[in-house]
């Protein structure tokens, strides 16, 4: 179980140091603007892990 939780905030860590470049650059050549999107891209991205991870769970608890 630590393993799988030390494993887990590394793959966070890196998305997050990912985002903050991508956002970063974004400022920088004043696409302030288009920070949204990358944002929304975000937060879609941890919808759709959601729910994966209820639909994985389900997948095994009906297997």
């Amino acid at each position: 179980m630590l393993a799988a939780g030390l494993i887990t905030f590394r793959e966070g860590l890196e998305a997050a140091l990912i985002v903050g470049i991508v956002i970063g650059y974004l400022y920088r050549i004043g696409q302030r603007d288009q920070a949204r999107y990358a944002w929304a891209g975000v937060g879609l991205a941890v919808v759709v892990s959601i729910l994966a991870a209820f639909g994985l769970q389900w997948v095994g608890m009906t297997l």
